[in-house]
């Protein structure tokens, strides 16, 4: 079977051989590494660790465009793109990964003459990210967007609970007029993912996508 070669930012090249190997895959994936493990025909496993950055200026901004960005996607997947995989930022950054990752692994399972595939990884970034601090102040930012828009949007909620129980009509600042309970619950998930999205809006930030195929090193860990 192939091979993966992982280019090193030190000018150097590292290979994971999968000879021997039934499956890889991604594991896991945030801002500082991709974790990828290969599941042995003979039984047992290894997980081999790609550090994504060094300590240059340049990789280091990467990276805080790298959070700034995913923290964006975690909040409101859909108005970029994404399928809604929760939360946790690093689902997203996961699935990027894995949009060029995983063609990399299976490309290197099956093909038995190719053992100079290249491993390549997209990330979202945020260009508007200039330093460290700056991106801390837009993390922040961001995560007080979706704190007042679940603080308006439970107000309205239970504001809107309360007047259909009482046989009453209850109207949301859009215009929508509930009823029942189910209307209610339905609006308020509507309410606060709009909500959300124009205090996103609010802050200017854009997101691009960068490819890496430069990496800091490659270790093996927890081999079975």
């Amino acid at each position: 079977m192939g091979a993966l070669r992982v280019n090193l930012t030190n000018g150097t090249t590292n290979f994971i051989a999968l000879e021997g190997y039934s499956q890889a895959f991604i594991t896991s994936s945030d801002t500082l590494r991709t974790i990828i493990r290969g599941v042995k025909l003979a039984g047992g496993q290894d997980d081999w660790v790609i550090v994504r950055f060094t300590t240059s200026p340049t990789e280091t901004i990467w990276r805080y465009q790298m959070e700034v960005a995913y923290d964006l996607i975690a909040a409101a997947p859909i108005k970029y793109g994404y399928p809604n995989l929760g939360t946790s930022p690093n689902d997203y950054i996961k699935y990027d990964a894995s949009k060029f990752g995983v063609a990399a692994l299976e490309q290197a399972l099956t093909d038995q003459q190719e053992d100079n595939i290249p491993y390549t990884e997209k990330t979202a970034i945020c260009p508007d990210v200039l330093d460290p601090d700056q991106a801390g102040k837009l993390k922040d930012a961001i995560s007080d967007v979706i704190s007042e828009a679940k603080d308006e949007t439970e107000a309205l909620e239970e504001e809107c609970a309360k007047a259909v129980d009482a046989g009453n009509t209850f109207t949301w600042p859009d215009g929508t007029i509930c009823d029942s309970a189910a209307c209610c619950s339905t609006q308020a998930a509507i309410f606060k993912d709009q909500k959300i999205e124009d205090g996103l809006d609010s802050l200017g930030l854009r997101i691009e996508h960068k490819h890496q195929y430069l990496w800091k090193e490659i270790s093996t860990e927890g081999g079975e």
